[in-house]
């Protein structure tokens, strides 16, 4: 009991520092450290988990950006025209 409640704390600062994608990438290499050293297995306490669902209510992660066909056309023909042509 003592374990869950130290995990509540510990995320519950983590909160505000990081991000909810980021925080819940901690739950899971916590997770799966714990079940393989303590042999404890905190995927079946659903409360953690539950706590770190509301957290990501609301969050849009950032898109990357991806290459257009122009774009990457337009990479090939630069890399072309440099290696015809290098410069001293």
């Amino acid at each position: 009991m003592g374990s869950k409640n130290i995990l509540m704390v510990y995320f519950g600062e983590q909160i505000t520092q990081k991000k909810p994608s980021i925080l819940r990438a901690m739950y899971i290499i916590l997770r799966t450290m714990l079940e393989i050293e303590e042999k404890s297995h905190i995927s079946k306490h659903g409360k953690l988990l539950a706590y770190l669902k509301r957290q990501n209510v609301g969050f849009r992660s950032k898109k990357s950006n991806i290459l257009s066909r122009e774009n990457i056309e337009n990479f090939y023909n630069v890399r072309d025209q440099l290696q015809n042509n290098p410069s001293k």
